[in-house]
């Protein structure tokens, strides 16, 4: 639900602080991949392993201490997320981490469960990773289009809620 605003989001941190060219090939080989088992290794290692690792620790081990601390659901959200977002230490993911790490502590503390944060969070990796992979780049619409996407992100978003919410009860 969020690739398209968070690779936005990147795009225009990206204008506001340009790479440098040593950037850009340090970026660019972090999804270097020069056979298939390697692409498949990366996508094995960015697409799921790095996904689950990171939602056990934040929205599992965290997010579950601060609830049994007595800690609002939203709170416990807003400190997980927060966190999450820190730990990417790159000032160019803040804001796009940020939007994701915001709709991953939503799904969290309103279905209840790891498993739609998990999911949706192997999604977006799984969206970034094989596209940078296949070459694939993020179309780019004029700002009417990119403000009725996010209108319908959040449109989606709302009903995601309101199924885990119910689900959840």
């Amino acid at each position: 639900l969020v690739q398209i605003p968070a690779e936005r989001i990147s795009d225009w941190m990206d204008l506001l602080l340009p790479l440098s060219t040593e950037d850009k090939a340090a970026r660019a080989q972090v999804f270097a991949a020069d056979t298939p088992s390697q692409a498949v290794a990366l996508v094995f290692v960015l697409c799921l392993l790095v996904p689950f690792a990171e939602e056990a620790f934040f929205r599992g081990v965290v997010y579950g201490a601060l609830r049994r601390a007595k800690a609002g659901r939203w709170l416990a959200a807003s400190v997980v997320g927060f966190g999450f977002m820190i730990c990417h230490m790159n000032v160019r993911l803040l804001l796009p981490i940020g939007l994701v790490a915001l709709v991953l502590g939503i799904l969290r503390s309103t279905s209840g469960s790891l498993y739609p944060a998990i999911f949706a969070h192997v999604a977006f990796n799984g969206v970034t990773v094989v596209g940078h992979l296949a070459g694939w780049g993020f179309p780019r619409l004029g700002l009417v289009e990119e403000l009725s996407v996010t209108g319908l992100i959040a449109l989606l978003l709302v009903i995601v809620v309101g199924i885990a919410q119910r689900h959840a009860g």
